[in-house]
């Protein structure tokens, strides 16, 4: 089979799988091998292709000071060679099958990631395999990556949304919280291939990884490899790597300024508390966040025309403990846009939803858990590191339509209280400076705030 067909093949995954596997009718399989690896295998779609994930219980959770962005580095330094296949030739080796490997890393976990037709699993898996338990760090590609990091990283060339999200973090939690600690050149620049490598033994264990395969399986054969390729990792360190971070704190309206001399418009990027993906407040915010983002595109954009677009960002696979809003605006209309999110919050959490809200933000979510159509999204959907208890997971659409009016509105009153937030403007000072007058206690930042460790 060629190598223009064979990508077609696993595009047209994308469209062909059958939804009838979805969620309680799901056909599934959750074991462990001796050294503790957790499998998870899931039977999804008619396709003859195999998707297969290792996550890792590692993020930026778990870097310590000086050491910032190792987690992401270490995901990606997978795939820049191994003891087997160095960086051309895995690309050589994959590309006939029309495959590749994908790996990165957030503030919760990392996720390693391929796509192979069923006729190449034996070789995919191999490769695979080598991919994560053979990286061989080498120096000179380890040097390149962080030296590209830094290259697109500088503050001083970043856009004000990529600013504001940055020193959201810092801001936040604080630079002694691992979440609030920021890469920044001179710190990046110390972290060689050894520390990457130290990093990798201490977390990339079998009991604090989990593996989740989705596809048309042929699930003795997928036993098979795994036992085969994994069966035997052993591994110096090998418990679960747990951490526990201190809750961000939220008291009262707190303001922080970044100044961007070259900046024609302000950017206003809002952080409150969010619920944990243990919460039992979970999937009622999340219906919640449907409907705050209708309210804000219909009162800050469409009724004051004061930003081009207004938006609520939740990450449940984060698990970071915070939801951000941001906006974009002319710098003339920062205060006045300030002054509409305030009220439309203020409006949110006085008057909460209607009942025929509730119905049609459900309808909506259940038409959005239906249209997850691929393998991949379907690992995403049982993610082992945010949704650790699958049979759970698998009953959502219930969980879903338990959620009553009075749930949602006790959520919103919990989690959307007008009066505590962090809210980080990013602008030009000149043309904001009688405007930030007005705000109160405002904090500053100089661009290289975020320089430190602690």
């Amino acid at each position: 089979m060629n190598m223009i067909l064979k990508y077609m093949i696993l595009n047209f995954v994308l469209f062909t799988i059958m939804l009838s596997a979805f969620g309680q009718n799901l056909n599934y399989e959750q074991y462990k091998l001796k050294n503790g690896l957790q499998v998870t295998l899931i039977d999804y779609g008619n396709v003859d292709a195999t998707t297969i994930s290792m996550f890792v219980n590692v993020g930026k959770k778990n870097e310590t000071p000086g050491y910032q962005g190792i987690s992401d580095f270490t995901a990606q330094s997978l795939t820049l060679g191994n003891a087997k296949y160095d960086k051309i030739k895995l690309y050589d080796a994959l590309y006939p099958m029309g495959a590749d490997i994908t790996a990165g890393a957030n503030d919760n976990f990392t996720r390693i990631t391929a796509t192979f037709l069923n006729s190449d699993l034996d070789k995919g898996m191999e490769i695979y395999a080598a991919t994560i338990r053979q990286p061989t760090f080498p120096e000179a590609e380890v040097k390149q990556m962080i030296s590209e990091f830094i290259q697109y990283n500088n503050p001083n060339k970043m856009d004000i949304s990529q600013i504001a999200n940055l020193f959201a973090d810092l801001f936040t939690y604080g630079s002694a919280n691992p979440l609030g600690r920021c890469a920044f050149a001179a710190q990046v620049g110390k972290i060689t291939s050894k520390d990457i490598k130290e990093f990798y033994d201490f977390n990339y264990t079998p009991k604090n990884c989990r593996i989740v395969v989705a596809g048309k399986l042929d699930k003795a054969k997928i036993k098979q490899l795994i036992e085969t390729y994994f069966g035997n990792w052993e591994t110096v360190y090998g418990e679960n790597n747990q951490v526990n971070l201190e809750e961000p704190t939220f008291k009262g309206k707190e303001y922080a300024f970044i100044n961007r001399d070259s900046a024609t418009q302000v950017c206003l990027l809002w952080n409150k508390k969010a619920p944990y993906n243990s919460s039992k407040d979970l999937v009622a915010f999340k219906i919640s966040v449907t409907l705050f983002n209708i309210k804000l595109f219909q009162d800050v954009r469409e009724k004051l025309g004061k930003t081009y677009g207004i938006g609520l960002s939740y990450s449940a696979s984060e698990n970071d403990g915070i939801y951000r809003v941001t906006t974009q605006t002319r710098s003339k209309e920062m205060y006045a846009t300030l002054l509409a999110f305030d009220k439309t919050l203020t409006d949110f959490y006085t008057n909460g939803v209607t009942e025929n809200d509730l119905k049609l933000t459900k309808i909506k979510m259940k038409n959005e858990f239906l249209a997850e159509n691929n393998p991949a999204s379907i690992i995403d959907f049982y993610n082992p590191i945010v949704y650790p208890d699958i049979k759970k997971r698998m009953f959502y659409l219930d969980e879903l339509d338990a959620v009553t009016l009075d749930m949602v509105n006790k959520t919103i009153k919990k989690y959307y209280t007008p009066n505590n937030y962090k809210l980080i403007i990013v602008g030009n000072e000149k043309e904001l400076n009688e405007q930030i007058k007005q705000i109160k206690g405002l904090q500053k930042f100089s661009n290289n705030a975020i320089d430190v460790n602690q």
